[in-house]
């Protein structure tokens, strides 16, 4: 059998069709592998990018923070019942309760995730801004590994509810005494005189002095060994046996 043969410009054709076949293949694949390698690049990229921003709103969550505290602790000489912490953010930057120019933050910062500077509040029970927080309905991608004084933090999923607050200690309260009891006394300070014992009654001086008029005598005196000794030698009971 005697196979039919191409022309040689046919057989050129077919070859180069091939060829043109692979290299098609082939630039379709790199093409994915690098949709797939730029995909991965910027989500990396922009997961890193929003653990920095995560790491500036702690750090500028804690600015505010410490500035609410230093507010707090400035107005130590408020009278009683009166709100030591701010009544807006704008007060620390300078405290209105100050005659002279006082800072306790050096700028409202923007927030890290907006860009703005529409901060959310954290109302004290007795009035004035005890915290802030970002309104950023993000979800978090930290969740655990925060600085100590941010450790319940840890397990919040939105970003919304990373607040930063400052929580002014609580003294404890003592009991009252009832009605008609005095409260109990202070127990004295090291190095003090002792307190005069305090007055015997006529009753309980009284039963005293019963008691020690019916001890004897004899008894309230300490035995005397010698006088037993004498006595027992001149017991016969008591005289020594001779030996041989």
């Amino acid at each position: 059998m005697v196979k039919a043969a191409f022309p040689p410009h046919t057989a050129v054709l077919l070859h180069a069709r091939r060829a043109r076949g692979f290299i098609l293949i082939a630039l379709m694949i790199f093409i994915a592998v690098m949709a797939i390698v730029a995909g991965v690049a910027i989500m990396t990229g922009a997961q890193f990018q929003r653990r920095t921003s995560e790491e500036q709103l702690i750090f500028v969550g804690g600015q505010f923070r410490n500035a609410i505290q230093s507010y707090y602790d400035t107005g130590a000489e408020l009278p009683p019942g009166a709100s030591r912490y701010p009544a807006r953010l704008e007060d620390l930057l300078a405290d209105p309760r100050s005659k002279t120019l006082k800072r306790h933050l050096r700028q409202i910062y923007p927030d890290p995730l907006t860009g703005r500077l529409d901060w959310g509040t954290v109302q004290a029970p007795g009035g004035g801004i005890m915290g802030v927080y970002s309104p950023s309905p993000a979800k978090a991608v930290k969740l655990y590994g925060f600085p100590p004084e941010f450790k319940y933090l840890e397990g919040k999923t939105k970003i919304s509810e990373w607040q930063f607050i400052f929580i002014a200690p609580v003294l404890p309260v003592l009991p009252s005494p009832p009605a008609g009891q005095s409260p109990p006394a202070s127990p004295p300070a090291p190095g003090a005189p002792a307190a005069p014992a305090p007055p015997v009654s006529s009753d309980l001086q009284g039963l005293l002095d019963q008691l020690n008029k019916s001890v004897p005598a004899d008894r309230s005196a300490p035995p005397d060994n010698n006088n037993n000794n004498n006595n027992n030698n001149n017991n016969p009971q008591y005289r020594a046996i001779p030996t041989d």
